[in-house]
Order: C-alpha cells, then structure tokens, then sequence
C-alpha cells in the first residue's frame, strides 16, 4: 500500500517540478485534483452501481500547439463494489491521452486508463486497463490559475477474477475536481 503511494506521490512531484519550471512559457501545466468514481461493474455474480470516494492525483499536460496537449496522470482512488455486500477496493491509476479544447475553457479527452490494485477484500487477481474519455471545463481564476471539472468514463478492456468462479469488469465514472496551474484559461 504505502509503495503504491509513493509512487504516485514521486510523479506528482516530478510533475509539478516540470509544471512550474515550463508554466511560465505557457507549455505545460498541472492538474492537482481530487476524485470519486461511480462503479458500473459487468460481471458473475451481478453487481449494483457504488460511488466511492476519497481519491486524488495530478495531470501533467504537454502543450503540443494553441488546440491540443498530450496528458500523463497519476491517481490514486477508490472502487466500491456491492454484491451480497459493499467491498471497498483501493488502487493506483495511471492515463495517458490527449486534451482537445474546443474552446476557452472546454475540452475533450480522450486515451486509456491502468489500475493496479493494493489492497482488496476480493483479491483480485491482474490489473484492470482500458479506453477513456470525457471532457474537461476550466474556470479561470487568473492568469495561470483556473478551477478544473473533469468527468471521465473508464470502459474496462479486461476482466478480473476473483474467487473461484468469479469475474469482474470494472467499467466507471471518474469525477475529478481540482485547480490547475500554468494554463488556467486554457
């Protein structure tokens, strides 16, 4: 567990390390942000639909041009999944895409997702990865600051076992909420 930790917290720092020295030329900047996810699972037995929550992490965008950034994040969350009974599971996520803006203060994006999990009451066996996409939306709160709301479906491109006979893909919604800094209005 406390490795996991670690590891996220070690990029967020390199992150925001590389953030602060390229978001003055505007190339690059940092999402420091919080999240729930709400679990839509697929899978044997039938499992209901759960929000979990606390989560958090950051984005490093990369500014490829005015329109369009490459996005590396690092997260860590948690899954709530309720079957005869509500089984919390706690993991470290990992995306990579790209950040579209439409305009001022809203874009698409669009990549893929990893999780590995840490600690789990089903002991799932694997990682679960996949596609995501969502949109962001940026409120400006000055120059190089903004308020960042981003929702994200995870569609899940692998299945988990547990158990005997069970199995698990963990398709969900990712809320993020957070600041960014080095491209506020962005």
């Amino acid at each position: 567990m406390k490795s996991g930790i670690r590891k996220v917290l070690a990029i967020g720092s390199l992150a925001i390390a590389i953030g602060a020295q390229s978001a003055m030329a505007g190339s690059v900047s940092v999402e420091l942000l919080g999240n729930g996810t709400y679990s839509m699972p697929v899978g044997t037995p039938t499992a209901t639909r759960t929000f979990g929550y606390p989560g958090g992490g950051l984005n490093l965008n990369i500014h490829l041009g005015t329109k369009v950034a490459f996005q590396l994040g690092g997260h860590y969350a948690t899954r709530v999944v309720t079957t005869d009974a509500a089984y919390t599971s706690k993991y470290v996520s990992g995306n990579a895409g790209f950040k579209l803006m439409l305009s001022r203060g809203f874009a698409f994006i669009v990549g893929g997702y990893y999780n590995r999990y840490f600690t789990d009451p089903f002991s799932l066996t694997g990682t679960d990865y996949g596609l995501s996409g969502g949109i962001g939306l940026t409120v400006p709160m000055g120059s190089s600051v903004g308020l960042y709301i981003s929702p994200m479906y995870h569609y899940s491109l692998s299945t988990l076992a547990y158990g005997a006979a069970s199995t698990l893909t963990p398709h969900e919604i990712v809320g993020f909420a957070g600041l960014i800094f080095g491209g506020g209005s962005k």
